[in-house]
């Protein structure tokens, strides 16, 4: 059977495109609920910060008499749940940034479905034709095998867009390790008081860039997490694992940080979790080449299967 030009690539174009719009579709119900999430955050923001003033003003009022016992472990409540609605608030905030960004190339990359869909009927067409005319009495088989190549291109395609996102998620969780790590380092430095102020502020700023980072790490790991269900619904293979971190990453990741930093004085607890977290991202891109692997050679079987019924036939 005479090959088609760019028939994997047609194919795998299609299935990028039907990816894309579904994805698209994603991320309106994504913004949508993020936008709902940050006017709801704004508010127990607000009161969050009320509280912490109040017990202010009252600590101040009855400066000795109320400084120890009970409102004293109550500020520190009060404070570190004022500082979760913050880390929360200037996520969603954040968050709603990127998938807006996210849907504005996405809808950039969409402007060619036209053209795509076009040369996508055009290829069905002309390998129809073409196996109808030249092979009129093995269309049935030939027809057969082109599709199952269709359905592993296709599947290739996916399974490519997929590792793409999750060895991004892996690069940035590594990243936030490492800023995290040098802010572990820098705790306890410093003797002179001009010392103790620039370690601080270079701790602080390392501690911001991870949870700048984490609210990136957070939209990566809803998209791969999107991606493999359409894995498993797209193919009948071993289910992975459903990660409660990927679900639930940044509120997991504060928690921890907020129990380091307030409670320990020491960031350990943070970069476990990190760490754990790429491990089962490190899992899912292992399976996903096994399965890019185990894929490559069906799509070289069929390839050959295909050459032999037509030889066969002409024997």
């Amino acid at each position: 059977m005479k090959p088609i030009p760019n028939l994997e690539k047609i194919v795998g174009d299609y299935k990028s495109l039907q990816l894309s719009k579904k994805h698209l579709k994603y991320l309106e119900v994504k913004i949508n609920s993020e936008s709902r999430r940050l006017k709801e955050l704004k508010i127990i923001l607000e009161e969050e910060h009320q509280d912490v003033l109040d017990l202010e003003f009252k600590t101040i009022r009855g400066l000795f008499q109320n400084i120890l016992g009970e409102n004293e472990e109550q500020y520190e409540i009060e404070k570190q749940e004022y500082l979760m609605a913050a880390l929360q608030f200037n996520e969603a905030k954040k968050v709603v940034g990127l998938l807006n960004f996210e849907k504005k190339v996405l809808s950039g990359k969409l402007e060619r479905e036209k053209e795509i869909q076009s040369q996508f009927d055009k290829f069905i067409f002309q390998r129809n034709e073409l196996i109808a005319t030249e092979y009129p009495y093995l269309s049935k088989q030939l027809q057969t095998i082109s599709e199952q190549l269709d359905s592993d291109f296709s599947f290739q395609r996916e399974l490519s867009e997929t590792i793409i996102i999750a060895i991004e998620v892996e690069t940035v969780i590594k990243q936030m390790v490492m800023y995290l790590e040098e802010a572990n380092s820098l705790i306890n430095w410093g003797n002179t008081w001009q010392e103790i102020n620039e370690i601080n502020y270079d701790r602080n700023m390392t501690i911001d860039q991870a949870v700048d980072l984490s609210c990136k790490a957070k939209q990566l790991l809803q998209e791969l997490e999107e991606q493999l269900e359409d894995i498993y619904s797209f193919r009948s293979i071993k289910r992975f694992s459903k990660f409660e971190e990927f679900l639930h990453f940044n509120d997991i990741y504060y928690d921890r940080l907020i129990s380091d930093w307030i409670v320990k004085k020491k960031i350990s607890s943070s970069i476990n979790f990190l760490i754990g977290t790429n491990d089962s991202v490190e899992l899912v891109i292992t399976t996903l080449k096994n399965q890019q692997t185990l894929t490559d050679r069906n799509v070289e079987y069929l390839k050959s299967r295909q050459k032999e019924v037509i030889f066969e036939s002409i024997k």
